[in-house]
């Protein structure tokens, strides 16, 4: 699969780069970091534009956070009628509204692997949309 990728990445360019860091921005097992590593050789020996691939590719992945920070948005309700009532629930939410820019920021380039969840939970939380993409982009 990472050869056929790879070759793909070198057939068509920036927007394949973009739209494969959305998927993986939102779950999906593509295999976004072999290929981001292999834009930035490939950017490197002129097969690539890095400028483009640079832009198209963080255009990807801020999209796919914003896509799954709107899935939590959109489940907000079902949730708070599954949970709303448990003071677990509760101070979890008022725990994250009060960490929520540190927990997006450093899960965008440190924390990676809780990335997803902390979208979903951001959207879910009722935490301003605003708020969520200056972190996110800063990350």
């Amino acid at each position: 699969m990472s050869d056929f990728l790879l070759t793909q990445v070198i057939n068509y360019g920036s927007p394949l780069v973009g739209l494969i860091l959305m998927l993986g921005a939102l779950g999906l097992p593509v295999g976004a970091s072999a290929v981001l590593i292999a834009a930035g050789a490939f950017s490197q020996q002129g097969i690539l534009s890095w400028p483009s691939t640079a832009l198209i590719g963080l255009a990807g992945a801020i999209l796919g956070d914003m896509f799954s920070f709107g899935m939590g948005h959109y489940a907000k309700d079902a949730m708070q009628r599954q949970f709303g009532k448990s003071p677990t629930w509760r101070n979890a939410r008022i725990s994250f509204q009060k960490q929520a820019g540190l927990a997006i920021f450093f899960t965008r380039w440190l924390i990676t692997a809780i990335a997803i969840p902390t979208n979903l939970i951001a959207g879910g939380s009722g935490y301003k949309f605003t708020r969520f993409l200056i972190y996110d982009i800063s990350g």
